[in-house]
């Protein structure tokens, strides 16, 4: 089984090399899946292009030629998907690769479409400004009211999907 790995970049020139660094270090061997890894550089002015021209051919790489936003950059992306699984990873280093196989354990356990990863569930998390902490459990409420699921992080960034479940959308 594959799992790609949709990076949207956009000025990523500090964390761009680290990321891929992370990336390719988690080892997802004992849940049988290899990595595709895609990049999308949105645009990006600030040198993360030069970078990207000179990894070889370990990746795929596409390049907008003016930024058109993330979400136009996870579509571009998703059009090169060929996995099994996706999951959207930021190249800011917010989020762990590390956490790739406990999104895959839970897809695989419950047969699910999508996974959700949670910054609340772990308390020792912190968060930069309370607002955004107030306002993610509003958000999250009334997804979960609209929805009529639960869950605890809708605006968080890990979300894994089955592929043919994310292409649908």
């Amino acid at each position: 089984m594959i799992l790609s790995i949709i990076i949207p970049v956009f000025n990523e020139k500090k964390t761009i090399a680290e990321i891929l660094k992370r990336i390719e270090s988690v080892d997802l061997k004992g849940l049988s899946f290899d990595k595709e890894i895609i990049i999308v550089d949105d645009g990006s002015i600030d040198g993360t292009r030069d970078i990207l021209k000179n990894l070889g051919g370990r990746y795929k790489i596409i390049y907008h030629s003016k930024n058109q936003g993330k979400g136009m950059a996870i579509r571009t992306g998703l059009k090169e998907v060929f996995g099994d699984y996706v999951i959207i990873q930021d190249a800011d280093l917010e989020y762990d690769p590390e956490d790739y196989g406990k999104l895959l354990e839970c897809a695989l356990r419950n047969n699910a479409q999508v996974v959700y990863g949670s910054r609340l569930l772990n308390h020792k998390n912190e968060f930069s400004y309370s607002s955004y902490y107030y306002g993610g459990i509003i958000l999250n409420w009334l997804t979960g009211i609209i929805c009529g699921i639960k869950i605890t992080d809708e605006s968080t960034c890990y979300k894994l999907f089955k592929t043919e479940t994310i292409k649908s959308i």
